[in-house]
């Protein structure tokens, strides 16, 4: 690997952690939260206490449980400066807000949140601890903006073992839910984060206090919901009012029921991306339902073209004249998560840490973010400059072509094209940024 393009890198780096500065009053923690950061990108193997400590240059891990478990800096400073940062490089008009959690495998009894619970990670009820995050996605990139640790009630109920774990004592028992509004309401209406949607799983999506709070912040959702939900026909012939004469009126009747009675003609097949896994065909019907309590929504219905019981049902305020396509596309936003997930495991450490304590845990995640956002926003540069590259040399190669020294050389930045891109192979050998500053110590 060329060293310059090392240099480059870490000087990246470098001045992206100025702007956290002045959340860390001492230096120590200030020059090892940067540390910390290069090596949850540079570690070859598991990023534990001994492996960060060496490729921080120290002698043992001191500094690095004194960084997570005593030394005194603005975590939610830091926070808020990492999702002003997102903002500043991936927000749009149009960006959606992701709500989704991801499990944390754990044994013992000790750590902060652990509980057999179910995580998809693992794809079972297990030990492990549950972490709520706040996605972002638009057409500049993906990137993790917040993180709650989810604290089932058996946890909230012990004061005892909350004590050890250094919980806050007055902390309340929040459902995933809950934790997820306020995280989308504090980027959107403190931090003014741009945005239009928010999207998420049925977690989120059968939670009525959930969606009335996004309606709120003036936010659109297409949100998933239940099969065996009921909703109310809406009568008339407008858009996305369907005359259904399955469907008595004044008669509620469930999702799964309306998705069997509706006519073939109603269905389209639509091509969407679904995030990492590319472009992807289904058959989607929209149409306009009374949802109880709330009032005339959108029921988007999302069928296999494989397997016609395999259904997915999305609800959403939307207006009455949105193209069902948009909404179709909207839905599938949501699993640019799962690559942020994926990636910030992979290339961020994001799962590999060694603390137990409440606030350890926040500290980790929040600078694990943060390299996922730097390794984001750098591959969107560098993007950007071979782009303005490219076309410059194509330009001159065209001015240039009769000539016997017209031949355009072009230096492409080889593999940063497959940060945040489909991947076959996973694990550390394919992890790029992390080679990129192991190449400055050879």
């Amino acid at each position: 690997m060329d060293k310059r393009i090392f240099k480059t890198v870490e000087k990246s780096m470098d001045e992206y952690h100025e702007r956290f500065e002045r959340f860390f009053p001492r230096s120590e923690p200030r020059e090892q939260s940067l540390k910390y950061m290069k090596g949850l990108i540079a570690a070859p193997d598991r990023r534990n206490g001994w492996e960060l400590a060496e490729m921080a240059g120290d002698r043992c891990p001191d500094r690095v449980q004194r960084l997570m478990y005593r030394n005194n800096w603005d975590l939610e400073g830091v926070l808020d400066e990492h999702i002003r940062f997102c903002n500043e490089h991936f927000g749009h008009y149009d960006g959606t807000f992701i709500v989704d959690e991801t499990g944390f495998l754990k044994s013992g009894k000790s750590s902060a949140g652990v509980n057999r619970q179910y995580t998809g990670t693992a794809g079972k009820i297990t030990n492990c601890q549950v972490g709520v995050f706040l996605g972002y996605t638009s057409e500049h990139g993906n990137a993790l903006l917040d993180r709650r640790l989810y604290m089932p009630d058996s946890w909230i109920s012990d004061s005892k073992r909350c004590a050890r774990a250094k919980v806050p004592a007055d902390l309340q028992f929040l459902t995933k839910p809950q934790l997820a509004l306020e995280m989308v309401r504090h980027a959107v209406f403190d931090l003014q984060c741009s945005g239009s949607w928010v999207v998420g799983d049925e977690v989120y999506g059968m939670d009525p206090c959930f969606r009335e709070g996004l309606a709120d912040l003036n936010l659109r959702f297409v949100l998933a919901v239940k099969r065996n939900m009921k909703v109310g026909k809406v009568s008339g012939c407008k858009v996305g009012r369907i005359p259904l004469s399955f469907w008595p009126e004044n008669t509620s009747m469930s999702l799964e029921k309306i998705a069997a009675g509706l006519p073939d003609s109603y269905w389209k097949s639509l091509a969407t991306r679904a995030g990492e896994r590319g472009p992807i065909r289904y058959e989607w019907a929209g149409l306009r339902v009374i949802v109880p309590d709330e009032g005339e929504r959108w029921l988007l219905i999302r069928r296999s073209l494989k397997h016609s019981d395999d259904l997915s049902f999305y609800f959403s305020n939307a207006y009455s004249d949105t193209p069902v396509m948009q909404l179709a596309e909207v839905a599938l936003r949501r699993f640019a998560i799962e690559q942020c997930f994926a990636e910030a495991k992979t290339e961020a450490g994001l799962d590999e840490y060694e603390v137990r304590l409440w606030h350890a845990w926040y500290r980790h995640i929040t600078l694990s973010m943060m390299a996922h956002a730097f390794l984001s926003a750098l591959k969107k540069t560098l993007e950007d400059r071979i782009k303005n590259v490219s076309a410059n040399c194509e330009r001159h190669s065209q001015m240039v072509s009769n000539s016997k020294n017209g031949v355009v050389r072009r230096r492409v930045f080889h593999g940063m094209d497959q940060f945040q891109a489909p991947q076959k192979d996973s694990g550390n050998a394919r992890a790029l940024p992390r080679k990129i500053l192991q190449a400055g110590s050879k």
